[in-house]
Parts: C-alpha cells; structure tokens; sequence
C-alpha cells in the first residue's frame, strides 16, 4: 500500500511540474513544488525514486533530473538544454559549435560542452574522456582557464536560451584543437565556408588573448584562405606545429614560424 501510495505521489509531483514549466529541476526544487501540493519534503526523495523506476524522469547528475518526453506533450529535451544544465558556467563548443554555425556536414557523434577550470563536472569517465551517457548521448566535458571562457553568444535553439561560441571563437578553437573539430582538412575547409562572414579584426582580437600559437596558426590561415589578415609582424623563435593533433614533419613556413603537418 505504501509503495502504491509513493507511486501516486510521485505521478502528482511530476505532473505538477510539468504544469509549471519545469523540464529540468533539482531536489530543491522538487521539495518546494511538493510542499504545494501536500507532499511532505521527507517523502520527495522516494518519490523521485519511483519516477524514475517508472521512466517518468531522467537524472543528468547527482540531485538534477529532467522530465521525460511523456510529460513534456512527447517532445524530448533538446541536447544542447540538458548540457547548458550539467555544468555551470556552460558553453556549447568544438564540432558541436561547428555544426549549429553550419561549418561542416558532418554530424556530431557526441555534444561537446566548454566550462571553466574547477567548475563542477560531473565524475564520470567514458575511457580517457570526461562524459556523462545520458539516454545514449555522449557529452564530452572541456575545461578551459576562466581568461580563456570569451567569445560566447546567447541564442534560442528550440525552447529555451543556451551559450555557443561565436563563429570567429569556433573557429580559433578548432585551429587550436582540430581533434574535436574532424580533423584539420575539416577546420580549413570550415574557415573557406565562413570566409564572407569572418570579422578578421575580432579574430586577430580573439587570438591575440590565447597567445602566441593562436596567432601564428591564425596568420597562415587567413593567408591560405585569402583574407585580410591584421595580425602584426613579430620576431618569431623556433617552429610549432600547424596541426597540433598531427605529426611532427612536413615543410617550415618562415613568415608564421610554423611546420605544415597537414
């Protein structure tokens, strides 16, 4: 009788919820959303056990759950949503920024989330890599110096507002790390696509706070693409890779002081 009566709490919190706009909530939450509605705040945990149970949510990490498509009128909640509510501060990035900038063809195989150096992430570990598996999607957490957290945009996708990273900074991030892009062909070709719409000022801005590899990556870039490039001569010293991912051969290029790996 108890566990039937749990059951029928739970069913009440989450319609309730649902009715209220909530498709993600945390235990907070959940016991203030109870207390309207007559559930005592020491029942709400084994309530939300049994949600679960029955599939009517999903926990996203420790005391955070979102509403399953059954109370949400059989809409899912899109990925991008549940990654800005994983981690905070929280931008989307890499292949994922790629592709809502439509840079590349190619669909990402995981969501790739930018956060802050010591912000909380989830502990959990899909082999070398810091992800979460929730309903069969990877999300792949990346964490950055707060310095280096800019160049963010707020958009609508869908229902609700998220954080991506503004075409030039997508851009910059892929040179700086085309493993999680599809590879430096794929970055080059994203930089051609772009090419019309590309601020160069914002990206010479851009690089000039990421440093000095950023820069002269940028610089032959803009030369192989063609644009204006704004960057500043310097005295160069010594030689870094173009492709940072890629093989330590391939011919000097004196004006960037890099090695064309590619």
């Amino acid at each position: 009788m108890q566990h039937a009566k749990n059951t029928a709490l739970g069913t009440a919190l989450a319609k309730a919820l649902a009715e209220r706009g909530y498709r993600i909530f945390d235990i907070k939450i959940a016991r203030e959303m109870g207390a309207r509605i007559g559930i005592k705040s020491v029942y709400v945990k084994e309530c939300l056990f049994h949600l679960k149970r029955l599939g009517w949510i999903t926990p996203l990490k420790r005391g955070l759950y979102a509403l399953a498509p059954i109370l949400l009128g059989g809409h899912h909640l899109n990925e991008f949503e549940i990654a800005m509510a994983i981690v905070n501060p929280a931008s989307i990035c890499y292949l994922s920024a790629f592709h809502f900038h439509k840079l590349t063809q190619q669909t990402p195989y995981k969501v790739f989330v930018m956060t802050t150096t010591g912000s909380k992430v989830p502990q959990v570990c899909v082999g070398k890599d810091r992800e979460k598996v929730i309903n069969g999607v990877h999300y792949h957490f990346l964490s950055t110096k707060k310095e280096y957290f800019f160049g963010l945009q707020k958009v609508w996708y869908g229902e609700v507002e998220i954080y991506v990273t503004d075409l030039e900074k997508t851009l910059l991030d892929g040179i700086s790390k085309p493993k999680y892009c599809g590879g430096f062909a794929e970055v080059l070709d994203a930089f051609t696509k772009a090419h019309s719409k590309l601020d160069p000022d914002k990206l010479a801005s851009y690089a000039s706070l990421l440093g000095d590899s950023a820069e002269r990556r940028l610089g032959w870039v803009l030369d192989y693409i063609g644009a204006r490039s704004p960057l500043p001569k310097r005295d160069l010293r010594g030689y870094i890779k173009l492709n940072a991912s890629g093989d330590n051969k391939g011919k000097f290029n004196k004006k960037w002081g890099v090695r064309e790996n590619i």
